[in-house]
């Protein structure tokens, strides 16, 4: 009994150190990138400061509309690319209408902070950038929509559940929970699907244990019962960063609820492997993607005339 116990006490222990071992050098990461001019897009960026409710600053870059119907909220993901890189959505956004705020999320770029959490703390940074916009007599009475893509997309519908000042959300390739994304990596690598199994809770509790169990809640599969708010729902079916399947429980659980207003949930498919979902030879100047662009400018229709 007592050579099981300590088995016992031994594999779980194993469970418990393996995903901190796996995860840290994805996770414990304060990432740099180059410089990118906005003026290479044919705009005009002003540098902001935000400060989050637990005390970092964030860089952001503001491009303005000339006569703006609202503004967009935009994060990037977990590593590439610096949401610089988004000044090409920024130029479609302020044709359209839209003023632009990019916020380059903690542990990124210029912005402080070090360690990643995957939208545990950094809905935190969406919630700056929105509350940031209301402050301003320009737009305090506009609509405020957040865009994410990868890891931003989940922070978004975060966000959009936690944060008054955002009306809207728009996400492009949204994992579920870090348990989910984790296995389907773990998964891709080889390992068998019983270990994944077994792993996969203790990817999740890991999380918790790093950055706190209360946050655990935190999660776009959980977060997205409690949007109220209309939200683009936007992945590729081939995707191999961020599995179709993530999308269709993201989906399936916006609609768990009976009272669901369902004319809130857009939805935006397409074939191939597009983790942007705008397709990689329209990047720089995405409303060439007639399928992407369409879905997202029609989206912002429903927000000012």
């Amino acid at each position: 009994v007592i050579i099981l116990i300590v088995l016992l006490v031994l594999g779980l222990a194993a469970l418990m150190i393996i995903p901190f071992q796996v995860t840290g050098g994805i996770l414990n990461a304060k990432l740099s990138y180059d410089a990118i001019d906005a003026a290479d897009y044919g705009l005009e960026a002003t540098d902001v400061s935000l400060v989050t409710d637990d005390g970092l600053t964030l860089a952001a870059y503001l491009v303005e509309a000339e006569t703006p119907k609202g503004a967009i909220v935009l994060i990037s993901g977990l590593d590439n690319p610096p949401v610089r890189d988004f000044y090409s959505y920024a130029k479609m956004f302020q044709d359209a209408g839209f003023s632009t705020l990019l916020v380059e999320m903690r542990s990124h770029g210029d912005s402080e902070g070090f360690g990643i959490s995957m939208g545990m703390n950094e809905w935190l940074d969406v919630k700056a950038g929105a509350e940031y916009l209301e402050g301003l007599e320009d737009y305090k009475d506009l609509p405020i929509i957040a865009y994410g893509t990868s890891m931003g997309a989940g922070t978004v519908i975060i966000a959009g559940a936690q944060v008054d000042a955002i009306d809207a959300v728009i996400s492009a390739s949204a994992f579920t929970n870090w348990g989910d994304l984790a296995s389907f990596n773990m998964l891709a690598m080889g390992l068998s699907e019983g270990y994944v199994a077994i792993q996969k809770p203790f990817m999740d509790l890991s999380m918790g244990l790093k950055f706190g169990l209360g946050k655990m809640k935190y999660t776009p599969i959980n977060q997205i019962k409690k949007l109220d708010k209309p939200i683009l729902l936007m992945h590729s079916k081939g995707d191999t960063q961020v599995p179709y399947e993530c999308f269709e429980a993201l989906n399936r659980a916006a609609f768990r609820d009976e009272n669901a207003d369902v004319s809130n949930v857009y939805i935006y498919t397409l074939a191939g492997d597009n983790h942007f979902v705008c397709q990689e030879e329209y990047l720089e100047n995405p409303t060439e993607d007639i399928g992407f662009s369409g879905a997202v400018l029609s989206f912002l229709t429903q927000f000012g005339e």
